[in-house]
């Protein structure tokens, strides 16, 4: 069967194939008319997200991505909002095809595309509506556009996958025809304490087949609403006494939405135990164990299992294949185990028959560990339990995991490693020299940069002594290397590197990426074609002014694909 004519399923499949690089999928519409009609739908499912999680500077993108839904709108619509002229209709009608609103990510993007909008280009508004000054869209129009397109969405999407509870505050819900159907096929939903319109209580009514829920719940003492904007900083402090009764969701609404659900895959659940109650954390648990059997992936956010937290309802989720620890604490809390309270001196290593007879964690593959701090000794069964499964590591800042070297061996079987570096970077070699079944490295800057200024004046590093280290321990599996971080290694550093991964080796690099490293220069190249020459599949790195025309040539004769990419300032 030619490719021109596949059916639409094995398109789907190459499609999703294809997920992580956008511009093979683009690369895909423009094969003929037939692959353009049949994946269109695809890239225009979720593209807001897909600008939110771009890591380069996308204004471009949010501009041209909101001119298009904008020349999409009815023309008394565009009336409406000033528009008066537009270049030609747009060839698809978008806005059918979305199936995530996401409130917040489309009224990001049109404040974007408000600091960059050109008066003088399509689609043309009535120059009214612009700030005289300076020719800017008014922050009223903003919010104007905003509220036009998420209903637009909302009515025009055939089929709409996920939502957030603040869709309640750009919508009334009950006042639109075919809500209620529309609302009761979700299948993807994010809420909080903030009660938009009552719309958490009104969809734990009416959806029953949502798969993938995150609740983030009240974190901090200072409640703030979702937009600044509407913050009163003249409230006295008889106001704030009430806030709490006039602006939080009762969790009871949160508890009974878990409980009606059939299907639940995967959770995100985020609180402070301070603000709640042990019974209230308790009945929100003992309703999420109803989906032990059928949960395959738990997020916790900016929780202290140290506190009014059962830690010991974790381990009965048998089939959790995925499970993330972000802004979390462990540390002074009996570590996690499957023996009841009574039973404190029970001796693992004396009752291994009993260990292994236990179902937890065994399935777990994947194990996501970002800015917690975490004595390693806590969860020392989870790792033991799951170190035949777990396939791929991701550690972010190393220095939170307390004792993370004595660990390492549970980590033997992973194939995929995401670590960020520090002074610590020797735990990485340490990982990287047991997993023998490794293929993809992703390393990037693990330094704690919660603060921009702090980052900006961090000491520079180098990765000379890092680059020749792994090079030595690298198993022969590993076909991944991507090195996105801007510390510095000079060209006979990387020398050394790629001498010792592709020389001697049966299975040579297939992906190199050097993305972020500012100062990969010519001389860096000429390494990457003497050792890589007829191997790489794809070479990534930032664009540096000492590469020559010649040089450049030369790597695209010797690797299937040579991605530069220009560097932002």
């Amino acid at each position: 069967m030619a490719a021109a004519s596949l059916p639409e399923l094995c398109l789907e499949r190459i499609f999703k194939y294809l997920s992580n690089d956008l511009n093979s999928q683009y690369s895909c519409i423009l094969i003929n008319r037939y692959w353009c009609s049949s994946l269109i739908s695809k890239l225009w499912e979720n593209p807001f997200e897909i600008l939110r999680i771009k890591k380069k500077n996308n204004s471009n993108s949010n501009l041209y991505l909101i001119n298009t839904y904008l020349t999409c709108l009815p023309q008394d619509i565009q009336n409406f909002i000033g528009i008066q002229e537009i270049s030609k209709p747009t060839l698809f009608k978008y806005p059918n095809y979305l199936r995530y609103i996401s409130t917040q990510s489309i009224k990001n993007s049109v404040v974007k595309w408000a600091k960059l909008k050109n008066i003088k280009e399509t689609p043309k508004f009535k120059t009214y509506l612009f700030n005289k000054e300076n020719n800017e869209v008014p922050i009223e129009a903003v919010d104007s556009i905003t509220r036009i397109l998420i209903e637009y969405f909302f009515m025009n999407s055939t089929y709409i996958k996920g939502i957030d509870q603040y869709l309640g505050r750009y919508l009334n819900v009950y006042q639109i025809p075919n809500a209620e159907t529309k609302l009761s096929q979700i299948q993807n939903f994010k809420c909080g304490t903030e009660p938009f319109s009552g719309i958490v209580s009104y969809i734990s009514k009416i959806s029953k087949d949502i798969r993938q829920l995150e609740i983030r719940l009240k974190v901090k003492e200072n409640f703030n609403n979702i937009d600044d904007n509407n913050n009163n900083n003249n409230n006295n402090n008889n106001n704030n006494n009430n806030l709490e009764g006039k602006f939080t969701t009762p969790l009871k609404d949160i508890i009974n939405l878990i409980k009606f659900q059939r299907n639940l895959k995967q959770i995100l659940i985020q609180y402070n135990p301070l603000f709640y109650s042990r019974n209230e954390i308790l009945d929100l648990w003992n309703n999420l164990m109803i989906h032990k059997e059928n949960l395959i992936e738990i997020v916790f956010s900016k929780i202290n299992f140290g506190y009014k937290f059962p830690l010991e309802l974790l381990s009965k989720f048998y089939n959790l294949k995925k499970l993330s620890f972000i802004d979390c604490e462990i540390e002074n809390v009996y570590p996690l185990d499957f023996i009841l309270p009574i039973f404190e001196e029970f001796d693992h290593n004396d009752n291994s028959q009993l260990i292994d007879d236990i179902q937890s964690f065994r399935k777990l593959g994947i194990l996501f560990i970002r800015t917690s701090n975490i004595k390693m000794d806590k969860i020392e069964i989870l790792l033991q339990q799951a170190s035949s499964s777990l396939h791929s590591l991701e550690l972010f800042n190393l220095d939170t995991l307390t004792d993370l070297e004595d660990f390492t061996p549970y980590f033997s079987n992973i194939t995929k490693l995401t670590v960020g570096i520090n002074m610590r970077w020797k735990i990485v070699t340490s990982i990287v020299m047991l997993a023998n079944n490794l293929k993809e490295i992703h390393i990037y800057d693990g330094r704690n940069n919660e603060s921009n200024d702090l980052y900006i004046h961090m000491k520079p590093m180098t990765a000379d002594n890092f680059l020749c280290e792994i090079g030595k321990v690298m198993g022969e599996k590993v076909q991944t290397f991507r090195f996105t971080l801007d510390w510095y290694f000079n060209p006979n550093s990387l020398n050394t590197f790629l001498k010792r991964c592709n020389i001697n080796r049966s299975n040579r690099l297939k992906i190199l990426d050097f993305r972020n490293f500012k100062y990969f220069s010519n001389e860096h190249l000429d390494k990457v074609i003497e050792y890589c020459d007829g191997s790489l599949n794809y070479f990534y790195c930032d664009e540096h002014h000492s590469f020559t025309k010649e040089n450049l040539l030369r790597a695209k004769r010797s690797i299937r694909n040579v991605i530069i990419e220009k560097q932002e300032y």
